[in-house]
This record gives C-alpha cells, sequence and structure tokens, in this order.
C-alpha cells in the first residue's frame, strides 16, 4: 500500500511542475505579447510624428488661409522628442523628484496649451473648405470667393491630427493626475 501512495505522491508533483511550467509559459508568452503591443504604439506613434514633421514642413508655405497650420502640425510632431524625457523619477533622490514634476507640468501645459491654437487655427478652416457654399476665387469670380486655401488633403490630416491630438492630451492629464497623486503621497 505505501508502494501506491508514493506513486500517486510522485504523481501528483509531476502534474505540479508541469502546471508550473504551463503557468511559466503563459506568462512568458503574455509579457511577450505586452512587450509587442508597446513596441508597435511605440513605433506607431515614431511614424505619426514623422508624418506631422513631414507634412508640415512641405505645407510651410502652401498653406495660406492659415499658414500655422504647418507650423502646428511640426512642432506637435517634434514635442514628444523635446518632452520625452521627462518621466525621470528617483525616489531616493527628493530634489531629482521635484525637477521631474516640474518639467512634467511644464510638458503638460504647453501640449494643452499647443492643441488648442491647433484647434483654433485647424477646425474653423476645414469647415470653411468643406462649406457647401464654397467657392474658390480665379478669374472670374472675385466676390464671395476664397482666394488662398490649403490643399484639402493637408488640411484634412491636420484635423485628424488635432483630434488624436486631444486623446492624447486627455490620456496625458490623467497620467499626470496620478503622478501628482503618487508624489504628494510620497511627500506626506
Amino acid at each position: 500500500m505505501e508502494g501506491g501512495k508514493s506513486e500517486e505522491r510522485l504523481e501528483i508533483e509531476t502534474v505540479k511542475e508541469e502546471e508550473k511550467k504551463d503557468d511559466n509559459l503563459c506568462s512568458t508568452v503574455a509579457a511577450l505579447g505586452i512587450c509587442g503591443l508597446f513596441s508597435l504604439l511605440f513605433v506607431g506613434l515614431v511614424g505619426y510624428s514623422i508624418a506631422k514633421v513631414a507634412l508640415g514642413s512641405m505645407n510651410l508655405f502652401h498653406c495660406a488661409i492659415e499658414p500655422l497650420i504647418a507650423a502646428y502640425m511640426i512642432v506637435s510632431g517634434l514635442s514628444p522628442l523635446l518632452f520625452g524625457g521627462y518621466g525621470y523619477d528617483d525616489d531616493d533622490d527628493e530634489k531629482k523628484s521635484k525637477l521631474s514634476l516640474a518639467s512634467i507640468t511644464f510638458a503638460v501645459l504647453f501640449h494643452v496649451a499647443w492643441v488648442i491654437c491647433g484647434s483654433v487655427w485647424t477646425y474653423p478652416n476645414f469647415g470653411k473648405l468643406n462649406d457647401v457654399d464654397f467657392v474658390k476665387c480665379d478669374d472670374y469670380t472675385t466676390t464671395g470667393c476664397l482666394k488662398d486655401i490649403c490643399d484639402k488633403s493637408f488640411i484634412t490630416f491636420a484635423v485628424a491630427t488635432v483630434t488624436i491630438d486631444w486623446i492624447f492630451t486627455a490620456l496625458g492629464v490623467v497620467a499626470f493626475v496620478f503622478k501628482l497623486k503618487s508624489f504628494f503621497s510620497r511627500s506626506s
């Protein structure tokens, strides 16, 4: 009878070891999946920033209806590079932690203000170009028309960019609030 119990224990231990291997495999696959998603997101955001800078540069002097739309695109494409390293936080060094918080605060305020500017410059002009009564000025039409306009695909991309930037701004503000909460709970 004792031999049967030891075989049973051995069998149970073998099953437990296999379950641990399965759990480790699942954890590894999940970690790789999450890492892959973050990598894809990072590459996508870098490509998105490059596209904003490229299209803004190409249309810098070709959008007479509102020249600042192109400037908005360039700056909003470069701002992740400028503000990307401000997330540093060191629990042991209070001075660095405060500097990090001040830098993040500046970055969030700049981004919110810049997206507001982009909205003011982009949305009304997109509405003008898509108006049913829109008429482009030419040799025969000189009144009730728009003389200087933007490339329609550029201004459409600019509207999409401002909308996407609003989404990232909302996410950034939420993350900033959690950062503030963490900072002040640690200071107490």
